[in-house]
């Protein structure tokens, strides 16, 4: 297996000379990367205030980014050898931009909050499988954001990222995910996993460096489009099962607020599904 720092160091130089190729010359190119991730315990449980215990992984988004005097957001996917731009005073959903929505998502959210971006060139690389569950989405979402702060000069606290990342992603992409991928993908460290409660975002690190753990990844060749999939449906009938149960149990928001003691005595009250 190559060397980890010799993969990535290849990595960034071979997006930089791309970076060069598509848009020129400029000082002052940055590079950013965020990691794909798993979830070891915790399926469908975030968005109802549960818990997950999901890790980074070692397949990972690169931006190189620079900054342009023309006000505009301009994007390239070296993965789908797209590019895409728009006014950062315009910017609006396209079911063509495909990939490109997702960081377009993040500087909307970030302009709606207040702050002031400033035109912005951005090549992305990434060798995290698409659409295979590993989080690609939530990867150029938070690999877009800090490149979009930081070129700003925007001070933002480190733990507001995810939830700017998961409102893009709710509000400007329709994908109506709960926090957890967001979350990990940002604040994940080397050889531990993330023990995270979503309802109110404490979180702890839990270090899991022991040889004898071996963590493996299979692809099923089954590709995920989570916008079009039974996810939102999910979603949605959670909320109803709660509206249902309301009428029983005082003051619960999520289904996470249900002791399996009080769901086994209301279950009759709620339909099979």
């Amino acid at each position: 297996m190559a060397d980890e720092k010799i993969v990535k160091k290849e990595r960034i130089k071979s997006v930089r000379k791309e970076f060069l190729s598509i848009f020129g010359q400029q000082k002052g190119l940055r590079f950013f990367r965020a990691p794909g991730r798993v979830n070891l315990i915790g399926e469908h449980t975030d968005y109802n205030g549960g818990f997950v215990l999901p890790a980074g992984i070692d397949r990972s988004i690169i931006v190189c980014a620079g900054l342009n005097d023309k006000n505009l957001l301009r994007l390239y996917s070296l993965n789908f050898g797209t590019k895409v731009e728009c006014p950062l005073s315009k910017i609006e959903y396209r079911s063509e931009d495909g990939w490109a929505n997702y960081p377009k998502g993040v500087a909307k959210m970030l302009q709606e909050q207040g702050y002031t971006l400033k035109g912005i060139d951005m090549v992305f690389e990434s060798d995290i499988p698409i659409g295979r569950g590993l989080a690609s989405s939530a990867a150029i979402e938070v690999v877009s954001c800090f490149a979009l702060i930081k070129l700003s000069d925007i001070e933002i606290e480190k733990d507001r990222i995810p939830g700017i990342c998961q409102s893009a992603e709710n509000k400007f992409i329709g994908m109506k995910c709960g926090i957890m991928d967001q979350f990990v993908i940002t604040m994940c460290q080397k050889d531990s996993v993330l023990f995270l409660d979503c309802l109110n975002l404490q979180y702890e690190h839990i270090l899991i460096n022991n040889p004898d753990f071996v963590f493996i990844i299979t692809d099923s060749k089954v590709k995920r489009e989570l916008v079009n999939s039974v996810y939102n449906t999910r979603l949605k009938e959670c909320r109803e099962g709660v509206q249902i149960l309301k009428n029983f149990i005082k003051d619960i928001q999520y289904l996470r607020d249900v002791s399996a003691e009080k769901f086994s005595y209301y279950r009759d009250e709620l339909p099979d599904l």
